[in-house]
């Protein structure tokens, strides 16, 4: 995981009980944080991989569960800064004109100058609620240490730039 090197070694050598605590600490923050922990159909999903069980209905269907949060009108229309990886800050500014190499004629003068014109590139923002559904499925995984690193991973991108929240708390539960 580029965003904390130390922090994937560590949960490597913590051992597969706390990696499952890890797991579920991620998935819980990152559904926390999104807005979609207290929702009817997150709840019992979220108790259950507390408890060691396997996922219930709607999180048997991952494309229900997409469905869900497009169409739920409880789910909360957040947008959060992507998260960036320290020493990686501005790092799509020395790039941001690579993707007008695909354009052609007029359109593609006209995006070359648009680039050159912005001193930076407008931050990417995404749906907070989308970024943090990966993190149960994820937690709920039959490998201890992939669980782990992947639900951190997910919630890293569910809190996006402020993610250095989310690594300290990781840190502290891998510790123990």
């Amino acid at each position: 995981m580029r965003f904390d090197a130390g922090l994937v070694h560590a949960i490597d050598g913590a051992g597969a009980d706390r990696q499952r605590v890890v797991a579920r600490l991620a998935a819980r923050r990152a559904y926390d944080v999104a807005g979609l922990a207290e929702l009817d159909w997150v709840v019992p999903a979220l108790a259950a991989l507390d408890e060691g069980r396997p996922l219930p209905a709607p999180f048997d269907d991952r494309e229900r569960v997409w469905e869900l949060v497009d169409s739920d009108e409880r789910v909360p229309a957040r947008l959060i800064e992507r998260a960036t990886p320290p020493g990686l800050k501005g790092f799509e500014s020395s790039s941001s004109s690579r993707g007008v190499q695909y354009l052609i004629g007029p359109l593609r003068e006209r995006a070359i100058a648009a680039t050159r014109a912005s001193a930076a590139p407008a931050p990417i923002h995404m749906s907070q609620p989308h970024m943090a559904v990966p993190a149960l499925f994820a937690a709920a995984g039959p490998d201890p240490l992939q669980a782990a690193l992947d639900a951190v991973y997910a919630a890293v991108t569910a809190y996006g730039a402020d993610h250095p929240d989310l690594l300290r708390e990781v840190w502290a539960a891998v510790r123990g």
